[in-house]
Protein backbone atom coordinates (compact mmCIF):
# COMPACT_ATOMS: atom_id res chain seq x y z
CA UNK A 1 0.00 0.00 0.00
CA UNK A 2 0.97 3.45 -0.88
CA UNK A 3 0.40 6.66 0.66
CA UNK A 4 0.70 9.91 -1.27
CA UNK A 5 2.64 12.65 0.51
CA UNK A 6 0.74 16.41 1.24
CA UNK A 7 1.54 19.64 -0.71
CA UNK A 8 1.13 22.74 0.91
CA UNK A 9 0.90 25.10 -1.07
CA UNK A 10 2.35 28.35 -0.36
CA UNK A 11 0.59 32.11 -1.46
CA UNK A 12 3.45 34.34 -0.20
CA UNK A 13 6.14 35.83 -2.56
CA UNK A 14 8.75 35.21 -0.14
CA UNK A 15 11.14 32.56 0.16
CA UNK A 16 14.37 32.72 2.50
CA UNK A 17 16.61 30.39 1.31
CA UNK A 18 19.82 29.68 2.27
CA UNK A 19 22.49 27.02 2.04
CA UNK A 20 21.15 25.50 5.35
CA UNK A 21 17.88 24.93 4.10
CA UNK A 22 16.89 20.50 2.73
CA UNK A 23 15.95 21.23 -0.20
CA UNK A 24 15.21 18.10 -2.52
CA UNK A 25 18.03 18.58 -4.31
CA UNK A 26 20.21 19.03 -0.98
CA UNK A 27 21.40 22.42 0.31
CA UNK A 28 21.65 25.04 -2.35
CA UNK A 29 21.54 28.71 -3.79
CA UNK A 30 18.24 29.43 -6.05
CA UNK A 31 20.10 31.29 -9.25
CA UNK A 32 19.70 34.56 -10.82
CA UNK A 33 16.82 36.71 -11.89
CA UNK A 34 18.99 38.86 -14.63
CA UNK A 35 17.29 41.94 -17.24
CA UNK A 36 10.64 41.69 -20.34
CA UNK A 37 10.57 42.62 -23.57
CA UNK A 38 7.55 42.61 -25.05
CA UNK A 39 9.19 40.80 -28.07
CA UNK A 40 9.75 37.75 -25.64
CA UNK A 41 7.46 34.86 -25.52
CA UNK A 42 4.92 34.77 -22.91
CA UNK A 43 5.83 33.14 -19.57
CA UNK A 44 2.84 30.62 -18.77
CA UNK A 45 3.54 29.65 -14.58
CA UNK A 46 0.70 26.78 -15.05
CA UNK A 47 3.44 25.07 -16.89
CA UNK A 48 5.02 24.16 -13.85
CA UNK A 49 3.36 22.51 -11.33
CA UNK A 50 4.00 20.63 -8.02
CA UNK A 51 4.12 16.64 -8.64
CA UNK A 52 3.27 14.24 -5.64
CA UNK A 53 5.19 11.08 -6.35
CA UNK A 54 3.69 7.69 -4.51
CA UNK A 55 6.01 7.91 -1.48
CA UNK A 56 6.36 4.42 0.16
CA UNK A 57 4.96 3.54 3.16
CA UNK A 58 5.98 2.35 6.50
CA UNK A 59 4.65 -1.32 5.44
CA UNK A 60 6.41 -0.96 2.16
CA UNK A 61 9.88 -0.02 4.08
CA UNK A 62 9.13 -2.53 6.66
CA UNK A 63 8.54 -5.43 3.85
CA UNK A 64 11.49 -4.57 1.93
CA UNK A 65 13.77 -4.80 4.97
CA UNK A 66 13.02 -8.44 4.77
CA UNK A 67 15.68 -9.52 2.37
CA UNK A 68 18.47 -7.58 0.72
CA UNK A 69 16.58 -7.86 -3.01
CA UNK A 70 13.72 -5.70 -1.53
CA UNK A 71 15.95 -3.44 -0.17
CA UNK A 72 17.80 -2.45 -3.01
CA UNK A 73 14.70 -2.36 -4.65
CA UNK A 74 12.96 0.09 -2.75
CA UNK A 75 16.24 2.17 -2.18
CA UNK A 76 16.12 2.30 -6.30
CA UNK A 77 12.97 3.26 -5.87
CA UNK A 78 13.10 6.20 -3.68
CA UNK A 79 16.48 7.49 -4.79
CA UNK A 80 14.61 7.68 -8.07
CA UNK A 81 11.71 10.04 -6.80
CA UNK A 82 14.04 12.50 -5.65
CA UNK A 83 15.87 12.65 -8.56
CA UNK A 84 13.08 13.23 -10.51
CA UNK A 85 11.69 15.84 -7.94
CA UNK A 86 15.01 17.70 -8.18
CA UNK A 87 14.81 17.93 -12.17
CA UNK A 88 10.74 19.23 -11.43
CA UNK A 89 11.91 22.21 -9.33
CA UNK A 90 15.00 23.02 -11.76
CA UNK A 91 12.38 23.14 -13.96
CA UNK A 92 10.13 24.87 -12.15
CA UNK A 93 13.46 27.49 -10.98
CA UNK A 94 14.86 27.70 -14.58
CA UNK A 95 11.06 28.79 -15.71
CA UNK A 96 11.39 31.40 -12.64
CA UNK A 97 14.28 33.13 -13.79
CA UNK A 98 13.16 33.88 -17.08
CA UNK A 99 10.10 35.08 -16.23
CA UNK A 100 12.45 37.31 -13.45
CA UNK A 101 14.91 38.30 -16.44
CA UNK A 102 11.79 39.40 -18.47
CA UNK A 103 10.53 41.83 -16.01
CA UNK A 104 13.71 43.07 -15.32
CA UNK A 105 14.48 43.63 -18.83
CA UNK A 106 10.98 45.44 -18.78
CA UNK A 107 11.78 47.65 -16.30
CA UNK A 108 15.15 48.89 -18.23
CA UNK A 109 13.04 49.59 -21.16
CA UNK A 110 10.56 51.15 -19.79
CA UNK A 111 12.98 53.19 -17.98
CA UNK A 112 14.66 54.05 -21.78
CA UNK A 113 11.01 55.02 -23.11
CA UNK A 114 10.04 57.26 -20.70
CA UNK A 115 13.58 59.03 -20.89
CA UNK A 116 12.63 59.43 -24.27
CA UNK A 117 9.49 60.57 -24.30
CA UNK A 118 10.53 63.48 -21.72
CA UNK A 119 13.48 64.43 -24.30
CA UNK A 120 10.82 64.62 -27.08
CA UNK A 121 8.40 66.05 -25.14
CA UNK A 122 10.89 68.89 -24.22
CA UNK A 123 11.91 69.57 -27.83
CA UNK A 124 8.26 69.52 -28.52
CA UNK A 125 7.77 72.57 -26.03
CA UNK A 126 10.72 74.22 -27.08
CA UNK A 127 9.42 74.53 -31.04
CA UNK A 128 5.77 75.35 -29.51
CA UNK A 129 7.51 78.20 -28.12
CA UNK A 130 9.82 79.25 -31.48
CA UNK A 131 6.44 78.62 -33.75
CA UNK A 132 4.59 81.27 -31.40
CA UNK A 133 6.86 83.82 -31.53
CA UNK A 134 7.38 83.44 -35.28
CA UNK A 135 3.37 83.66 -35.53
CA UNK A 136 3.65 86.70 -33.46
CA UNK A 137 6.31 88.91 -35.51
CA UNK A 138 4.02 87.47 -38.68
CA UNK A 139 0.70 89.42 -37.08
CA UNK A 140 3.37 92.30 -36.65
CA UNK A 141 3.79 92.19 -40.47
CA UNK A 142 0.51 91.99 -41.07
CA UNK A 143 -0.53 94.82 -39.01
CA UNK A 144 1.85 97.13 -40.27
CA UNK A 145 0.95 96.21 -43.91
CA UNK A 146 -2.83 96.98 -43.29
CA UNK A 147 -1.58 100.24 -41.47
CA UNK A 148 0.51 101.57 -44.37
CA UNK A 149 -1.33 99.73 -47.29
CA UNK A 150 1.56 97.66 -47.81
CA UNK A 151 4.58 100.25 -48.11
CA UNK A 152 6.75 100.75 -45.39
CA UNK A 153 6.56 103.97 -43.98
CA UNK A 154 10.09 105.35 -44.50
CA UNK A 155 9.48 104.32 -47.79
CA UNK A 156 8.07 107.61 -49.36
CA UNK A 157 11.10 109.56 -48.36
CA UNK A 158 13.31 107.43 -50.17
CA UNK A 159 11.55 107.08 -53.22
CA UNK A 160 11.72 111.14 -53.55
CA UNK A 161 15.37 111.14 -53.73
CA UNK A 162 17.03 111.84 -57.23
CA UNK A 163 20.22 111.34 -56.48
CA UNK A 164 21.66 107.73 -58.45
CA UNK A 165 23.13 106.69 -54.90
CA UNK A 166 20.18 107.38 -53.59
CA UNK A 167 18.45 105.20 -55.99
CA UNK A 168 20.85 101.99 -55.50
CA UNK A 169 20.08 102.85 -51.81
CA UNK A 170 16.22 102.83 -51.94
CA UNK A 171 16.44 99.63 -54.69
CA UNK A 172 18.77 97.76 -51.81
CA UNK A 173 16.44 98.85 -49.02
CA UNK A 174 13.29 97.67 -50.83
CA UNK A 175 15.01 94.42 -51.29
CA UNK A 176 15.61 94.10 -47.91
CA UNK A 177 12.43 95.00 -46.30
CA UNK A 178 11.21 92.66 -49.06
CA UNK A 179 13.60 89.22 -48.05
CA UNK A 180 12.83 90.22 -44.27
CA UNK A 181 8.82 89.75 -44.75
CA UNK A 182 9.79 86.97 -46.87
CA UNK A 183 11.93 84.90 -43.91
CA UNK A 184 9.22 85.88 -41.17
CA UNK A 185 6.57 84.31 -43.38
CA UNK A 186 8.99 81.19 -44.14
CA UNK A 187 10.31 81.45 -40.40
CA UNK A 188 6.72 80.89 -39.31
CA UNK A 189 6.19 78.12 -41.84
CA UNK A 190 8.96 76.11 -40.97
CA UNK A 191 8.21 76.64 -36.98
CA UNK A 192 4.73 75.90 -37.30
CA UNK A 193 5.50 72.17 -38.94
CA UNK A 194 8.57 71.54 -36.69
CA UNK A 195 6.06 72.44 -33.91
CA UNK A 196 3.29 69.65 -35.14
CA UNK A 197 5.99 66.97 -35.70
CA UNK A 198 7.44 67.00 -32.36
CA UNK A 199 3.85 66.96 -30.81
CA UNK A 200 2.73 63.86 -32.96
CA UNK A 201 6.68 62.64 -31.99
CA UNK A 202 6.17 63.19 -28.08
CA UNK A 203 2.26 61.99 -28.40
CA UNK A 204 3.68 58.46 -30.21
CA UNK A 205 6.88 58.63 -27.37
CA UNK A 206 4.46 58.96 -24.31
CA UNK A 207 2.56 55.80 -26.22
CA UNK A 208 5.54 53.65 -26.49
CA UNK A 209 6.35 54.59 -22.83
CA UNK A 210 2.57 53.70 -21.67
CA UNK A 211 3.00 49.85 -23.69
CA UNK A 212 6.04 49.66 -22.10
CA UNK A 213 4.60 50.22 -18.67
CA UNK A 214 2.06 47.94 -19.35
CA UNK A 215 4.47 45.18 -20.38
CA UNK A 216 6.62 45.64 -17.61
CA UNK A 217 3.23 45.18 -15.26
CA UNK A 218 2.50 41.93 -17.23
CA UNK A 219 5.97 40.87 -16.73
CA UNK A 220 5.56 41.40 -13.51
CA UNK A 221 2.25 39.11 -12.61
CA UNK A 222 3.78 36.73 -14.83
CA UNK A 223 6.87 36.43 -12.87
CA UNK A 224 5.25 36.55 -9.47
CA UNK A 225 2.80 33.45 -10.90
CA UNK A 226 6.37 31.38 -11.56
CA UNK A 227 7.65 32.25 -8.37
CA UNK A 228 4.58 31.26 -6.53
CA UNK A 229 4.24 28.04 -8.45
CA UNK A 230 8.05 27.12 -7.72
CA UNK A 231 7.66 28.05 -4.35
CA UNK A 232 4.52 25.88 -4.33
CA UNK A 233 6.91 22.89 -5.57
CA UNK A 234 9.96 23.81 -3.62
CA UNK A 235 7.58 23.18 -0.56
CA UNK A 236 6.43 20.05 -1.44
CA UNK A 237 9.56 19.11 -1.94
CA UNK A 238 11.55 19.86 1.31
CA UNK A 239 8.46 18.35 2.63
CA UNK A 240 9.01 14.84 0.63
CA UNK A 241 12.79 15.05 1.20
CA UNK A 242 12.33 14.81 4.69
CA UNK A 243 10.57 11.54 4.58
CA UNK A 244 12.48 10.15 1.84
CA UNK A 245 15.62 10.47 3.64
CA UNK A 246 14.70 8.94 6.76
CA UNK A 247 13.00 6.18 4.68
CA UNK A 248 16.82 5.50 3.42
CA UNK A 249 18.20 5.73 6.64
CA UNK A 250 15.88 2.84 8.06
CA UNK A 251 16.73 0.89 4.99
CA UNK A 252 20.36 1.41 4.90
CA UNK A 253 20.98 1.43 8.77
CA UNK A 254 22.05 4.53 8.86
CA UNK A 255 20.93 8.26 9.98
CA UNK A 256 19.20 10.68 8.30
CA UNK A 257 21.87 13.15 8.19
CA UNK A 258 24.19 10.86 7.15
CA UNK A 259 21.82 9.77 3.87
CA UNK A 260 20.80 13.27 3.01
CA UNK A 261 24.77 13.97 2.96
CA UNK A 262 25.35 11.28 0.80
CA UNK A 263 22.31 12.14 -1.86
CA UNK A 264 23.78 15.71 -1.74
CA UNK A 265 27.69 14.03 -2.83
CA UNK A 266 25.70 12.22 -5.60
CA UNK A 267 24.00 15.07 -7.01
CA UNK A 268 27.39 17.49 -6.49
CA UNK A 269 28.42 14.56 -8.38
CA UNK A 270 26.30 14.61 -11.44
CA UNK A 271 26.42 18.76 -11.25
CA UNK A 272 30.30 17.97 -11.94
CA UNK A 273 29.61 16.13 -14.66
CA UNK A 274 27.46 18.61 -16.83
CA UNK A 275 29.89 21.23 -16.06
CA UNK A 276 32.75 18.97 -17.74
CA UNK A 277 30.73 17.84 -20.08
CA UNK A 278 29.83 21.61 -21.76
CA UNK A 279 33.19 22.48 -20.85
CA UNK A 280 34.30 19.64 -23.40
CA UNK A 281 31.78 20.01 -26.02
CA UNK A 282 33.05 24.19 -26.51
CA UNK A 283 36.74 23.51 -26.15
CA UNK A 284 37.52 22.62 -29.77
CA UNK A 285 34.24 24.27 -31.65
CA UNK A 286 34.72 27.78 -33.02
CA UNK A 287 33.61 30.39 -30.54
CA UNK A 288 30.09 31.79 -31.84
CA UNK A 289 30.74 35.60 -33.12
CA UNK A 290 27.25 36.30 -32.52
CA UNK A 291 25.46 38.93 -34.37
CA UNK A 292 26.83 41.56 -36.30
CA UNK A 293 30.22 40.37 -35.49
CA UNK A 294 29.58 40.29 -32.18
CA UNK A 295 27.23 43.69 -31.90
CA UNK A 296 24.38 42.25 -30.20
CA UNK A 297 22.83 45.55 -29.48
CA UNK A 298 20.54 46.20 -26.47
CA UNK A 299 17.47 44.14 -27.36
CA UNK A 300 20.20 40.85 -27.81
CA UNK A 301 21.43 39.07 -30.74
CA UNK A 302 19.54 38.39 -33.76
CA UNK A 303 21.91 35.80 -35.17
CA UNK A 304 21.86 31.89 -33.75
CA UNK A 305 25.33 31.06 -32.14
CA UNK A 306 25.16 27.42 -31.54
CA UNK A 307 23.97 27.02 -27.51
CA UNK A 308 25.95 24.71 -25.47
CA UNK A 309 25.65 20.81 -25.07
CA UNK A 310 22.85 20.93 -22.25
CA UNK A 311 23.44 17.72 -20.22
CA UNK A 312 19.73 17.25 -18.41
CA UNK A 313 20.04 16.15 -15.04
CA UNK A 314 20.84 12.20 -14.50
CA UNK A 315 18.75 10.24 -12.37
CA UNK A 316 20.48 9.02 -9.25
CA UNK A 317 21.11 5.51 -9.87
CA UNK A 318 20.04 2.82 -7.34
CA UNK A 319 22.92 2.43 -5.07
CA UNK A 320 23.32 -1.55 -4.26
CA UNK A 321 23.59 -1.30 -0.02
CA UNK A 322 24.97 -3.72 2.04
CA UNK A 323 23.46 -6.38 3.75
CA UNK A 324 21.85 -5.50 6.52
CA UNK A 325 23.62 -5.13 9.40
CA UNK A 326 23.42 -3.12 12.55
CA UNK A 327 23.68 0.63 12.32
CA UNK A 328 26.75 1.91 10.99
CA UNK A 329 28.04 5.46 10.19
CA UNK A 330 29.51 5.35 6.35
CA UNK A 331 31.37 8.79 5.60
CA UNK A 332 29.32 10.81 3.68
CA UNK A 333 30.67 11.49 0.20
CA UNK A 334 31.89 14.78 -0.65
CA UNK A 335 31.70 16.00 -3.99
CA UNK A 336 34.76 16.78 -5.86
CA UNK A 337 35.78 20.29 -5.87
CA UNK A 338 35.40 22.08 -9.11
CA UNK A 339 38.55 22.24 -11.14
CA UNK A 340 39.07 25.69 -12.60
CA UNK A 341 41.40 26.47 -15.11
CA UNK A 342 45.09 28.10 -14.45
CA UNK A 343 43.96 31.53 -13.28
CA UNK A 344 46.19 34.48 -14.26
CA UNK A 345 46.55 37.50 -11.40
CA UNK A 346 44.56 40.21 -12.06
CA UNK A 347 45.65 41.24 -15.84
CA UNK A 348 44.93 45.05 -15.43
CA UNK A 349 43.45 48.34 -13.84
CA UNK A 350 39.76 47.45 -15.51
CA UNK A 351 39.53 43.79 -14.63
CA UNK A 352 40.88 43.97 -11.23
CA UNK A 353 39.01 47.05 -10.48
CA UNK A 354 35.59 45.26 -12.15
CA UNK A 355 35.87 42.67 -10.12
CA UNK A 356 36.78 44.50 -6.82
CA UNK A 357 33.56 46.80 -7.34
CA UNK A 358 31.55 44.16 -7.33
CA UNK A 359 33.16 42.21 -4.37
CA UNK A 360 32.36 45.64 -2.51
CA UNK A 361 28.67 45.16 -3.10
CA UNK A 362 28.53 41.48 -2.18
CA UNK A 363 25.79 41.23 1.03
CA UNK A 364 23.95 44.03 -0.96
CA UNK A 365 20.34 43.57 -2.38
CA UNK A 366 18.95 42.60 -5.52
CA UNK A 367 16.70 45.05 -7.53
CA UNK A 368 14.72 44.87 -10.49
CA UNK A 369 16.27 46.51 -13.37
CA UNK A 370 18.66 48.12 -10.90
CA UNK A 371 22.02 49.77 -11.25
CA UNK A 372 22.80 51.20 -7.81
CA UNK A 373 22.40 51.22 -4.71
CA UNK A 374 20.57 47.94 -5.44
CA UNK A 375 21.51 45.72 -8.43
CA UNK A 376 20.44 43.43 -10.94
CA UNK A 377 23.03 40.97 -12.60
CA UNK A 378 23.66 43.10 -15.68
CA UNK A 379 23.02 46.05 -13.32
CA UNK A 380 26.08 45.16 -11.24
CA UNK A 381 28.33 44.19 -14.38
CA UNK A 382 27.36 47.55 -16.00
CA UNK A 383 28.14 49.44 -12.91
CA UNK A 384 31.60 47.55 -12.33
CA UNK A 385 32.54 48.65 -15.89
CA UNK A 386 31.58 52.14 -15.66
CA UNK A 387 33.68 52.67 -12.33
CA UNK A 388 36.56 51.98 -14.21
CA UNK A 389 35.62 53.92 -17.06
CA UNK A 390 34.23 51.24 -19.22
CA UNK A 391 30.89 52.24 -21.38
CA UNK A 392 29.07 48.24 -21.62
CA UNK A 393 25.28 47.69 -23.02
CA UNK A 394 23.00 47.67 -20.14
CA UNK A 395 21.72 44.35 -20.64
CA UNK A 396 23.02 41.22 -19.86
CA UNK A 397 22.60 39.23 -23.46
CA UNK A 398 24.23 42.60 -25.07
CA UNK A 399 27.07 42.66 -22.81
CA UNK A 400 28.34 39.16 -23.35
CA UNK A 401 27.91 39.73 -27.48
CA UNK A 402 29.72 43.13 -27.51
CA UNK A 403 32.57 41.88 -25.05
CA UNK A 404 35.68 41.77 -27.27
CA UNK A 405 36.92 38.47 -27.00
CA UNK A 406 34.73 35.14 -26.30
CA UNK A 407 36.69 31.93 -25.23
CA UNK A 408 35.79 28.56 -24.24
CA UNK A 409 34.98 28.16 -20.72
CA UNK A 410 37.81 25.92 -20.57
CA UNK A 411 39.93 29.02 -21.16
CA UNK A 412 37.94 31.06 -18.91
CA UNK A 413 40.15 33.70 -16.22
CA UNK A 414 39.42 36.03 -13.55
CA UNK A 415 37.22 38.83 -15.12
CA UNK A 416 35.22 37.08 -17.81
CA UNK A 417 32.11 37.35 -17.91
CA UNK A 418 30.12 34.37 -17.85
CA UNK A 419 26.42 33.89 -19.30
CA UNK A 420 23.34 30.84 -18.33
CA UNK A 421 20.68 29.33 -19.74
CA UNK A 422 20.72 30.21 -23.44
CA UNK A 423 17.24 30.08 -24.91
CA UNK A 424 18.77 28.70 -28.44
CA UNK A 425 19.02 32.17 -30.23
CA UNK A 426 21.85 33.96 -27.57
CA UNK A 427 19.44 35.39 -25.08
CA UNK A 428 20.40 34.63 -21.44
CA UNK A 429 18.63 35.12 -18.10
CA UNK A 430 21.69 35.58 -15.88
CA UNK A 431 25.29 36.54 -15.86
CA UNK A 432 27.76 37.31 -13.56
CA UNK A 433 31.49 37.56 -13.32
CA UNK A 434 34.18 34.61 -12.93
CA UNK A 435 36.64 35.27 -9.50
CA UNK A 436 38.62 32.10 -9.90
CA UNK A 437 38.18 28.61 -8.35
CA UNK A 438 35.53 28.02 -9.78
CA UNK A 439 33.48 30.88 -8.51
CA UNK A 440 31.56 33.60 -9.80
CA UNK A 441 30.19 37.08 -8.02
CA UNK A 442 26.47 38.39 -9.19
CA UNK A 443 23.47 39.67 -8.31
CA UNK A 444 21.40 36.44 -7.65
CA UNK A 445 18.35 36.85 -6.72
CA UNK A 446 15.71 39.16 -4.83
CA UNK A 447 16.12 36.39 -1.87
CA UNK A 448 19.91 36.44 -1.41
CA UNK A 449 21.09 39.71 -2.97
CA UNK A 450 24.41 39.79 -4.49
CA UNK A 451 26.88 36.66 -3.23
CA UNK A 452 29.62 34.83 -4.36
CA UNK A 453 28.73 31.25 -5.50
CA UNK A 454 30.59 28.23 -6.54
CA UNK A 455 29.70 26.66 -10.37
CA UNK A 456 28.57 24.23 -9.09
CA UNK A 457 26.45 24.35 -6.64
CA UNK A 458 24.02 26.69 -8.73
CA UNK A 459 20.94 24.84 -9.82
CA UNK A 460 18.22 26.22 -12.54
CA UNK A 461 21.26 27.73 -14.59
CA UNK A 462 22.75 26.19 -17.52
CA UNK A 463 26.04 27.77 -17.87
CA UNK A 464 26.81 28.86 -21.66
CA UNK A 465 30.02 27.01 -22.81
CA UNK A 466 31.89 30.66 -23.54
CA UNK A 467 32.94 33.24 -21.57
CA UNK A 468 32.77 36.95 -22.83
CA UNK A 469 36.16 39.53 -21.93
CA UNK A 470 36.48 42.92 -22.10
Amino acid sequence: MRMTAPAKHVASCALALTTGVALILGASSLPAIASPNASQPSLLPQTIRPTTPDIPSADDIAQAKQNESATSSEVGKIESIISSAAQNLQSATATTMRANDSYSNALVTLDDYQNKAAATQAKADQAAAASEKARSQVGQLAGEIYKNGGINTSLPNLLTSTKSADVLYQAATLMAITENRNRKLDNAQTTAATASSLKDAAEQSRKAADDAAKAAADAKNAAASAYNAQNAILTQNQEQRTVLVGQLATLRNTTSTLEDQRISGLEAQQRQAQLDAIAAASKNKPVPQGPSGGNGGNTGPGGNPPPPVVVPPPVVPPVNPPPVVPPVNPPPVTPPPLTPPVTPPPSGVNTSGMVNFMMSKVGGSYVWGGTGPGYDCSGLIWAALRSVGVNIARTGTAQFWNAPTRVPISQMQYGDILAFNDDGAGNFSHVGVYIGNGQIVNALNPQQGIMVNRLVDLRGLVLYGYAARY
